[in-house]
């Protein structure tokens, strides 16, 4: 993934994280199997995993699949890898714009 970078320049953007971390935290219950679409960096898994009874990151790039395993998270690097009707809820946050 080519926009690692930025990742790294937004996780600063505290304000910005946690006004859409607590736009998850409002609509997820607690307990909730949930998925991360696109976690890259798990800047919003991060502050949502003490209230998800499982956390799954989906996240395409092998490096930052690596780095989400190091952080704790079970990751998965495809859609067609989360079984059907295995999560709660599902969210993606600063991922479509990188969809080509």
């Amino acid at each position: 993934y080519t926009g690692v970078e930025d990742l790294h320049v937004l996780a600063d953007a505290h304000n910005y994280n946690r006004a859409l971390a607590n736009f998850v935290k409002a609509e997820a219950h607690e307990g909730d199997t949930m998925l991360d679409f696109g976690a890259g960096i798990g800047s919003f898994s991060k502050p949502v995993r003490d209230m998800a009874g499982r956390l799954v990151c989906l996240e395409p790039d092998s490096h930052l699949r690596d780095q989400l395993r190091a952080d704790g998270f079970e990751t998965v690097p495809a859609p067609a890898a989360v079984e059907n009707d295995s999560v709660d809820y599902a969210f993606t946050l600063n991922v479509l714009e990188h969809i080509e």
